[in-house]
């Protein structure tokens, strides 16, 4: 009897250490991951493609504006108008003028940065049709918008692959008052006149220049995703104020055109190479084949998200 006890203690305590062991391995795979996600994000001070991050937040306001509302990716919401966030190097992702969940499904060339805006607010001059422009400075639209989004009042989220992304409000991204944003928008046909703005004020003519203006707001630069893999990006928070949002991107990352094109040209190479081996003439000759509702308008003239 001692004998059984003692084997089947043997067994217990073996037991023990495989419960140990399969612990331990869980818990480092568990820091692989937290690892891995914070790997994808770069510091808040690194260039990319030889800008910096605040000039690509700057950016992303004014590509977003030149979309007209029909096809605005800040307004769709399943990824439908996504490769409108095509940025060249960078590819931008969307918040929503809503507080409502959305998931948006969408491709991502092979090589872009992403660059994800959790929370950020937008100041211009610019005012409803047939009412005069404001006449504020870049200071004083900072200090319109900037309160909202300090660090000790805002709540921001977010995951990759359901693993935290951690230290985000240090990657926050402010307007210098002293080098304000400048853009021009071509057409009648932006997101501003959609929402009843009128960017030339009063002349109608276009192309037609905003300035000053300044944004502010909290931005994940993340490396590119490496070709056929599929992410969930979940992002978003809540400002001072109370606006909020909840962002998911169920993301594939898709070769460049040019590696389809290089990979279907190898492909019937290869093809080409099979059919000589299985029935060429024998003399080397093949036979032929063949980017809240204007909530987003704060004071008619600022936008979160």
């Amino acid at each position: 009897m001692n004998a059984i006890m003692g084997r089947r203690g043997l067994r217990r305590g073996a037991w023990g250490r495989t419960r140990w062991l399969v612990v331990t391995l869980a818990a480092l795979a568990c820091q692989a991951l937290v690892t891995e996600a914070r790997a994808e994000v770069l510091p808040p001070g690194a260039l990319i493609d030889g800008r910096s991050q605040l000039d690509w937040a700057e950016q992303w306001w004014v590509q977003l504006f030149g979309i007209p509302a029909a096809v605005n990716p800040i307004l769709d919401t399943t990824g439908e108008q996504a490769f409108r966030g095509d940025a060249g190097p960078v590819f931008f992702l969307y918040g929503a003028f809503t507080s409502d969940p959305i998931t948006r499904t969408i491709d991502v060339q092979a090589g872009k940065t992403l660059f994800v805006p959790l929370l950020n607010s937008y100041f211009d001059n610019v005012a409803p049709f047939g009412d005069p422009q404001s006449n504020f400075t870049p200071e004083e639209m900072l200090a319109l918008i900037s309160p909202d989004l300090e660090s000790g009042v805002v709540s921001l989220f977010a995951t990759i692959e359901g693993v935290d992304v951690l230290n985000l409000v240090d990657h926050r991204q402010t307007t210098d008052p002293s080098n304000p944003i400048s853009y021009t928008l071509p057409s009648p046909e932006n997101l501003q006149a959609d929402f009843g703005l009128d960017p030339t004020n009063g002349t109608g003519i276009y192309p037609a220049t905003i300035s000053p203006a300044v944004q502010d707001g909290y931005y994940l630069a993340l490396k590119p995703f490496e070709v056929g893999t599929t992410h969930v990006l979940n992002f978003g928070g809540t400002t001072a104020s109370g606006s909020s949002i909840d962002i998911t991107y169920v993301l594939t990352t898709v070769p460049e055109p040019s590696s389809i094109v290089m990979l279907s040209i190898g492909a019937l190479a290869l093809a080409g190479v099979g059919w000589r081996r299985r029935g060429g003439t024998g003399d080397g000759k093949v036979p032929g084949r063949r980017p809240g509702p204007l909530n987003l308008i704060v004071g008619r003239r600022s936008a979160h998200r």
